[in-house]
């Protein structure tokens, strides 16, 4: 019998997106099971179904073989299926075991019994080194993370489903994701695992089941698909051809950026390095090597020392100052800092050019403002509805694209950008960068970090390799750079 059973599921919502088109999926118990389809798809709203957080509009579930109507999540997790989300929301404020039975407080008044469940819970997954007692607050990016996996394992359901649960975490954090869901199916539970990360599909997964504008367009086992067949099923065509590396940068072109001894006043590495007008230079570094916060220091949003010059004139050390000499920041975390979620395309891409658009009146032009959205959705291929459509209604990819478009559209000399495929499609990666690239072929000079080694090396003119603070290695990107490379440069081997 099937742990989770789905039949017919379809969900079209009130503005009349038809989002799922009869989808069925059956999961086993003790399933790794892959789910995966490029931005709207319709992979995040099956699983805000199949985990009760939005009802199915026909189409029934069936959970052990009975018929289900769960209402919320609360209604899941009571018959054993949790959701790990791929931004984890934990309270900054409380410890590491607060958060893990924070939905669950009150059947935890024993303090010491709390404290024995917890440590029982992490050794199982191999968590065992992380301390119950820290602050939350005090957590970096990855540590987050496993608290989240903790919290979404502490009912001990039989269904898991895991939204990107690697896609803020750099190699060595993989690895420990990884590790937990290879003894979640040892234990005979089952995994539903979303990533746009392919390889990590191929590696972890038994069977996968493949979205395509709302309906299954592929689903069977892991072995019976080649890695070309996979990514055709996901985006309807050949990628090839985008993710061919061609250099757009001139002999001649003369230097727009230097950095001399740049970093984060709280650090005590430092960073020197030149950027060539329409150079493309990406930076290759595990989590925890500095690579955010260069970037962030660049921009001032930390403080720092160092001097940073943009056409041999001085930067400024407060992001206004750095904006006006032409940098801009496209951060790693778009929903919390790079977008305001609940406006539209049109008033997030204006942004960094209020004072252009508004001409000393308070407000900017709609007009204008709307012109220049659209001019942004055509050139980036933005898929909506219009541009007074909320960004929290795109897809990943699409949200991306707007944050990408928002900076573009102030026209930088420097363009500084954080993990900008990360969490998002092949097909909306190739897409953004090859927009990188046509930016860096009217002349502007990009920085770009990425975790994802393979998307430095299909974009970048030269990469330098980041570890613990300090550049370790200048690379012209040719064909004797490789991923295996790059990982070994950065983790120190």
């Amino acid at each position: 019998m099937s742990l989770l059973s789905c039949a017919g599921l379809q969900k079209t919502f009130p503005n009349g997106t038809v989002a799922l088109r009869g989808v069925d999926l059956e999961i086993e118990p003790g399933e790794i099971r892959a789910l995966v389809g490029a931005n709207g798809a319709g992979k995040s709203t099956m699983i805000k179904i199949v985990s009760g957080a939005v009802p199915p509009s026909a189409g029934e579930l069936r959970w052990k073989g009975r018929p289900v109507t769960w209402h919320s999540p609360r209604d899941a997790n009571r018959d054993g299926l949790s959701t790990l989300h791929q931004h984890v929301e934990l309270v900054s404020t409380l410890s590491i075991e607060d958060n893990v039975f924070l939905r669950d407080a009150g059947l935890w008044r024993n303090s010491r019994a709390r404290r024995r469940r917890f440590v029982e819970l992490a050794d199982s997954v191999g968590l065992a080194h992380l301390d119950p007692g820290k602050p939350v607050s005090e957590l970096a990016v990855a540590e987050r993370q496993m608290v989240g996996m903790l919290q979404a394992l502490e009912g001990d359901p039989q269904l898991i489903i895991m939204d990107e649960p690697t896609a803020a975490l750099a190699g060595h954090e993989r690895a420990l994701v990884f590790d937990v869901v290879r003894r979640l199916k040892e234990a005979g539970r089952a995994v539903v695992y979303v990533s746009h990360l392919l390889d990590e599909v191929r590696d972890l997964s038994d069977t996968i089941t493949v979205l395509r504008d709302g309906r299954v367009v592929w689903d069977g086992r892991n072995s019976d698909i080649s890695d070309a067949e996979l990514v055709r099923e996901i985006v309807g065509r050949d990628v090839s051809e985008l993710d061919h590396y061609d250099s757009v940068l001139r002999a001649d072109a003369p230097v727009v950026v230097r950095a001399a001894d740049v970093g984060a006043r709280a650090e005590t590495n430092r960073v020197s390095l030149e950027v060539r007008a329409g150079e493309v230079v990406g930076i290759a570094g595990l989590l925890g090597s500095g690579r955010s916060t260069l970037l962030r220091s660049m921009f001032g949003d930390v403080k720092r020392v160092g001097e940073l010059r943009i056409l041999d004139k001085p930067v400024g050390r407060t992001p206004a100052a750095a904006m006006r000499s032409g940098v801009a920041l496209v951060p790693e975390d778009r929903v919390a800092e790079g977008l305001v979620s609940d406006w539209s395309i049109a008033a997030n891409t204006s942004l960094p050019s209020l004072a252009r658009l508004s001409r000393g009146r308070v407000l900017p032009k709609r007009r204008a403002e709307r012109e220049l959205a659209e001019t942004a959705v055509r050139a980036l291929g933005i898929r909506a509805q219009s541009t007074a459509t909320p960004v929290n209604s795109l897809s990943g990819g699409n949200a991306q694209k707007v944050l990408l478009a928002k900076w573009l559209l102030s026209k930088p000399a420097l363009l500084l950008l954080d993990e900008p495929t990360q969490g998002v499609d092949v097909g909306a990666k190739a897409e953004i960068r090859a927009c990188i690239k046509d930016s860096a072929s009217d002349g502007l000079s990009v920085i770009v970090v990425s975790s994802e080694f393979d998307q430095l090396l299909a974009m970048c003119d030269r990469i330098l390799v980041l570890r613990r603070g300090a550049i370790v290695a200048d690379l012209p990107n040719n064909r004797e750079v490789t991923e295996p490379l790059l990982m070994a440069l950065a983790s120190g081997l």
